[in-house]
């Protein structure tokens, strides 16, 4: 199973974890960075920058 971690830049420059979002898509070809930043807006809203947000993709078996 593929999951996404994702993380908050604060404005001290510290990453916090805010969440893990499971990959449910069965056409692998429409995962982009992008499509996989906003499903991080799931967690943290519309008005988050993704400039604060970013992701880490992690296979748990």
């Amino acid at each position: 199973m593929v999951v996404y971690e994702y993380y908050r830049k604060d404005e001290t420059n510290r990453f916090h974890s805010i969440g893990i979002i499971p990959e449910r898509r069965e056409t692998l070809g429409r995962i982009t960075d992008e499509s996989i930043l906003n499903l991080g807006k799931i967690i943290v809203g519309e008005k988050e920058a993704h400039s604060n947000l970013f992701f880490v993709q992690l296979t748990i078996d």
